[in-house]
């Protein structure tokens, strides 16, 4: 019971303690329009708050204005400033957020200037800091309502490159208005919505361009995941286009500059709090089919291990850390050819006998490692349905480094996909193979891209056809390209003749009699139908299905 009567007499004492601050006339408070006490901005679920140490710049009637330093109550979360060592008069007062985009004023216009660059943070708490811009302006009372001066853009980030991304920096570009620099603002303006009029910005050579900056390690996005950011730009008008950039480094450290557009509504206005959208899908999209399914590929081919991972005690799957990446060619060192010990080898296989997901589906030859030359002991049907879907190495298995879980990934039908998108013969950082090409690809270099036509011959169907180096590739990858080294086939345990000049990768399809349908290329042709041996040991490249 003191208990009690001690926690109810601490609760009134803060409510009468918060009451006197309320009163007192050394103290402005600081909200933001239609936000609960703390937050400054909150836009598709995401959440900004005030923050200690920030400066807002306050003005009175007669010109007495200075910036003033953001206290925040930890108990309420309430913004205020103390003006108790400043002549400052309390009517009528204007308020410029932050201080730095204070541009000064005369009479009832006030210069305002929205910033071109943004630092995105988060402090303690996982609170985040995105300081857009806003402006104030009461005639009586102590507290200042921000209203926010931009609209923003809502950039969604959706990671399919199947590995880990951290996002460097967001840049939004418009190929009509305005997005930054200084305005003029009648502060008459501020009491009430801004309308159409207020919103239509002029063209301009410049200024067009906001970027959002992103501190070490802040927006790691996990293989299969989303991450929404919201970009603050200056309200827009109708037939705006939007070029947004995301820089992003991958697996192995290297900077790559993704590029999207999103067009706007003709009959639309991004309005002052409005927000426009910009989904983005990292990798490309690939026609499957003369229809509408689309596809999108594994950034690299299926590589096994089959010697446990300490941590799981698992054998492991994972995606080739590069495109152009394959096992060791060596046969006297390759996993591959290893010939004993094959389900305890520490090498890494990235040639499989078809259907050797590792589950059990009454063949003999089911795992891996298997190399067995007898086309009986292998599976000789469509890696699908019920029963068969068990066999194929994606939708069995977790991949490590392509969101680890089962049921992500296919063998894809080549026959869906060669005929129906553009092709082109390669060298790739010096390893031989074709590049296939996504809807809408752009080619971001400023060599040309001599293209293969399926089923010609004669005219660009080399591998010298396109030399494309280390530093260039990723140009190409983040727009989408895909690449498939010529990773040949091998026999039992012996690596042909055929490696590094031809590809072969197993489709979905079997053909029945010991055979199977896969993708086979080298120079003079490529094949999307070709069937050969169950027991041939072929690349495997997966896809997902209508994302």
């Amino acid at each position: 019971m003191k208990t009690t009567k001690r926690l109810l007499a601490i609760a009134i004492a803060a409510l009468a303690f918060g009451a006197c601050q309320k009163e007192n006339s050394n103290v402005i408070f600081i909200e933001a329009e239609g936000m609960h006490n703390g937050t400054k901005m909150a836009i598709d679920g995401n959440s900004s708050y005030w923050e200690d140490g920030e400066f807002v710049h306050i003005d009175d009637d007669n010109n007495n204005g200075d910036n003033f330093m953001i206290s925040v109550d930890p108990i309420t979360g309430d913004a205020s400033v103390d003006v108790s060592d400043h002549d400052l008069l309390r009517t009528p007062l204007t308020g410029v957020y932050p201080s730095t985009c204070y541009g000064g004023h005369s009479g009832n216009e006030y210069g305002v200037n929205i910033p071109p660059n943004y630092l995105y943070s988060i402090g303690s708490g996982g609170k985040q800091s995105l300081r857009t811009p806003m402006m104030a302006y009461t005639e009586n009372g102590n507290t200042l309502l921000f209203k926010h001066l931009t609209g923003a853009v809502t950039v969604e980030i959706i990671n399919d490159f199947g590995i880990d991304v951290r996002v460097i920096d967001l840049t939004v570009s418009s190929n009509l208005y305005e997005l930054w620099g200084t305005r003029t603002i009648d502060i008459t303006n501020i009491t009430r919505d801004a309308t159409d009029a207020d919103t239509v910005q002029t063209a301009s050579e410049d200024h067009r361009q906001v970027q959002i900056l992103f501190n070490e390690d802040q927006l790691i996005i996990p293989s299969g995941d989303t991450a929404r950011v919201q970009v603050p730009v200056l309200p827009v008008g109708a037939l705006n286009k939007f070029t947004v950039t995301v820089t992003v480094q991958n697996k192995d450290d290297v900077d790559m500059n993704y590029t999207f557009t999103r067009q706007q509504a003709s009959s639309h206005y991004l309005l002052r709090a409005q927000i426009g959208y910009a989904p983005a899908k990292f990798g490309g999209r690939f026609h499957y089919g003369t229809g509408s399914q689309y596809v999108r590929f594994a950034p690299g081919n299926l590589q096994y291990q089959a010697s446990n991972d300490p941590l799981t005690n698992q054998p492991t799957w994972r995606f080739a850390k590069h495109q152009w990446d394959l096992v060791d060619h060596d046969p006297s060192t390759s996993g591959n050819a290893t010939s004993v010990d094959r389900d305890t080898q520490e090498g890494w296989i990235d040639l499989f006998g078809y259907g050797t997901s590792g589950e059990d589906r009454e063949q003999n030859a089911y795992q891996p490692w298997n190399a067995s030359t007898v086309d009986a002991d292998y599976i000789s049907c469509n890696l699908s349905g019920d029963y068969y879907v068990w066999s194929d190495w994606g939708w069995n298995n977790p991949i490590s480094n392509g969101g680890n879980i089962p049921e992500m990934w296919r063998t894809p039908d080549w026959d869906l996909i060669i005929p129906t998108n553009q092709l082109a013969y390669a060298q790739v950082n010096g390893v031989k193979g074709i590049i296939i090409l996504p809807v809408d690809y752009s080619h971001p270099l400023p060599q040309a891209l001599n293209l293969y036509t399926y089923g010609s011959s004669g005219i660009n169907d080399n591998y010298g056809a396109n030399i494309i180096s280390f530093a260039d590739w990723p140009k190409m990858e983040v727009a989408g390209a895909i690449f498939l080294p010529a990773a040949g086939m091998r026999i039992g345990t012996n690596l042909n003749d055929f490696l590094e000049s031809t590809g072969c990768y197993w489709s979905s399809t079997g053909y029945g009699n010991g055979q199977a349908y896969g993708l086979l290329f080298g120079p003079g042709n490529i094949s999307s139908s070709y069937h050969h041996s169950v027991s041939h040991g072929c690349a495997v490249r997966l896809i997902r299905v209508n994302d």
